[in-house]
């Protein structure tokens, strides 16, 4: 496979990647629009019940009433999720940076053998070499952000019982 032909594919694939990526945050966009639409209603609903103000005011005094009216959608961010998350993708990370170093280490291989390689595959192997340690160096941030919100969590006592149920 010649070099346009490989850049191509990547290009391609990234491109899709990019999309699929987009439209996953539009799909939580969309579900996160839904649900306070739904939430919404549901109260239009409930005040529609009540005959008057005074009706309204003691189903609030009441503990049923309290309970009804609860955000149901957490405020904040579960903090072990956010450090579960920063952990899959610094694995993700150290994944693609595995492939990049495979990929370096074949080229190294083929030029190697080459008596007098071409410039431009110098340049791509120093490109795969940069690559590969930024992919890396990222997973190793992702991997430490990771455990150092779960350590710094457990300090604070944010992994409470409140704290879980988000």
């Amino acid at each position: 496979m010649d070099g346009f032909m490989q850049d191509t594919i990547m290009f391609i694939f990234l491109a899709l990647f990019v999309g699929w990526v987009l439209y996953l945050l539009f799909r939580r966009y969309q579900l996160a629009t839904q649900a306070k639409f739904q939430r919404i209603e549901a109260y239009n609903k409930l005040l529609d019940k009540f005959a008057s103000a005074k009706e309204f005011a003691d189903f609030l005094e009441s503990e049923q009433g309290r309970k009804m009216l609860e955000d149901p959608i957490p405020n904040g961010a579960n903090v072990k999720k956010t450090a579960l998350r920063f952990i899959q993708v610094g694995g993700l990370l150290a994944a693609l940076g595995a492939g990049l170093f495979m990929n370096l280490a074949r080229l190294r291989n083929f030029l190697e053998t080459q008596t007098n390689p071409d410039i431009n595959w110098i340049h791509k192997e120093e490109d795969y070499f940069y690559w590969t340690w930024i992919v890396l160096a990222m997973a190793a941030g992702c991997f430490f952000v990771g455990f150092l919100t779960n350590t710094l969590s457990k300090k604070w006592n944010l992994t409470s019982e409140h704290s879980s149920k988000r």
